[in-house]
C-alpha cells in the first residue's frame, strides 16, 4: 500500500510538471518529487519528513489538482513518523543500557 501511495503521488506530481501550469511552484514540485523518491529508499529524518509534509500541504491547498495528495501522503507520514520515533526510543534505550553497564 505504501509503495503504491508513493507511486500515485509521483504520478500526480510528474504529470503536473509535464503540463507546466505551476510556474511559480515548479521548484517546490520538483523538490517534493525528489524527496518522495528519496524516502522510497531510506527512512527520512523527522525534519525531512516535516519538510515533505509542508510542501505537500502547501501544494494541496494552493492547487485543486493536488487535492488528493494528502490522501496518499497522510498514511505515509504516520508510518514514517512512527518508525522514526521507534528508532529514537531504541537509540535512547541502548545509550542508557551502555551507561548502566559502564557505570
Amino acid at each position: 500500500m505504501f509503495k503504491e501511495n508513493l507511486k500515485r503521488m509521483l504520478d500526480i506530481l510528474e504529470k503536473s510538471l509535464a503540463r507546466d501550469d505551476f510556474e511559480e511552484d515548479v521548484q517546490n514540485i520538483i523538490c517534493l518529487c525528489e524527496s518522495l523518491k528519496k524516502i522510497q529508499k531510506e527512512i527520512p529524518s523527522i525534519s525531512e519528513l516535516e519538510k515533505i509534509k509542508k510542501l505537500e500541504t502547501d501544494l494541496e491547498i494552493k492547487y485543486e489538482s493536488f487535492y488528493e495528495l494528502g490522501n496518499y501522503f497522510d498514511p505515509l507520514y504516520i508510518k514514517y513518523k512512527k518508525i522514526i520515533q521507534e528508532n529514537d526510543v531504541k537509540k535512547i534505550r541502548e545509550k542508557n543500557k551502555r551507561k548502566r553497564n559502564n557505570g
